[in-house]
Order: C-alpha cells, then structure tokens, then sequence
C-alpha cells in the first residue's frame, strides 16, 4: 500500500511540474531546442546520424528516429543502418560502463535487500541478463536494463551482441517501414 501512495503522489508531481513547465513556456523552448538540434545534426548526414544515436542510447532523452528517418531518405539507407546502430551499440555501451562504476553493495545498504539474496539474483542474472540486452533500444526501460548489466557485471561480449541485435533490428523496422510507406506513397501518386 505504501508503494501505491508513494507512486501516485510521484505521478501527481510529475505532473505538477510538466502543468508548471507548460504553462511557463519551458515545454515550447524543449521543442524548439529539439526541432533545432534535429535539423543540426540531420545536416551533417552520417556524422549527426551517429551522434544523435549515440545520445539517445545514453542518458540524454533524444529522438534519433526522427534524424534516422530523415537520412536514409537521403543516404544510403544500408550504411545508415550501420552507423545507427554503432552509434546506439556505442552509446549503451557508455550506460554498461557507468553501471560497472556502482557497487553491489549498495543495494544492500540503500535497497534494504539482504546479502544471500542479492547474491543468488546477481547470480541468475550473470547467466540469463544478457538477453535482456535485445530490448536495450526501449526508450527509459532499456538504458535501465544496460545499466543494471553493468552494474551485476554481466558478460561484456554477450551483453554487447544482444544490445546490437536488438537496436539493429529496430532500425531494420525502421526502414523497413519507411522503405514500404514511400512506395506505397509512389503507388498512390502514380495512380492519380
């Protein structure tokens, strides 16, 4: 019961500040910055691909798909595959190293989570956590679980093959999905 009454009164100040930052303007200067950051780095073709996908991967909240979208309209669609997922395999890969810098032992002492249990999960986790690692290009959730890879000191190379068969694969739908939505755009066009 004290964890609903402690997540309801977090959601009510979340949205507090989101009705403060509306209402004060901050949220129309966030989408300018984001519109204006996003025209930037489309401009710089492969290279603002790459650091817009790394960005997103890591701890600041990014929207690569849009520069994504936008450059494999423009570019070779397989290379900026490629580099998208570099960039986003390289920037979790930053998130898997910061976890590597927290301790274990903390979640005993600030978690409140007994030692034997924490040992036996940390466990099971070092067996079964790097294919968590396919749902890594998750927004919020994924850098969450790279985090926590790192922090319980998962294989590093397991680790990394998962994050790169789930973030390519999510770029592979991308384009995909752009790929067919412009030939039936075509479709539609020629038959007019």
């Amino acid at each position: 019961m004290v964890l609903i009454d402690t997540l309801s009164n977090n959601i009510e100040a979340v949205y507090g500040l989101y009705a403060e930052a509306e209402s004060s303007g901050l949220m129309d200067s966030i989408r300018t910055f984001y519109h204006d950051a996003t025209e930037i780095l489309e401009s710089w073709g492969y290279i603002g691909l790459f650091l817009a996908t790394f960005l997103a991967a890591t701890i600041v909240p990014f929207p690569s798909e849009l520069v994504f979208i936008f450059c494999i309209t423009q570019l070779n669609p397989v290379l900026c595959i490629i580099i998208a997922t570099a960039g986003n395999t390289l920037g979790a890969l930053t998130l898997y190293w910061m976890g590597t810098l927290g301790k274990l032992r903390w979640l005993c002492t600030y978690g409140r989570i007994p030692p034997q249990k924490l040992h036996r999960f940390s466990q099971k986790a070092r067996k079964w956590g790097p294919p968590l690692a396919i749902i890594s290009f998750l927004p919020a959730l994924g850098q969450v679980i790279v985090i926590c890879l790192g922090l319980l000191r998962c294989d590093l190379s397991k680790t990394t093959l998962f994050i790169i068969l789930g973030k390519g694969g999510r770029y592979i739908v991308v384009a995909t999905l752009v790929y067919l939505a412009m030939t039936a755009g075509e479709t539609v066009l020629n038959e007019m």
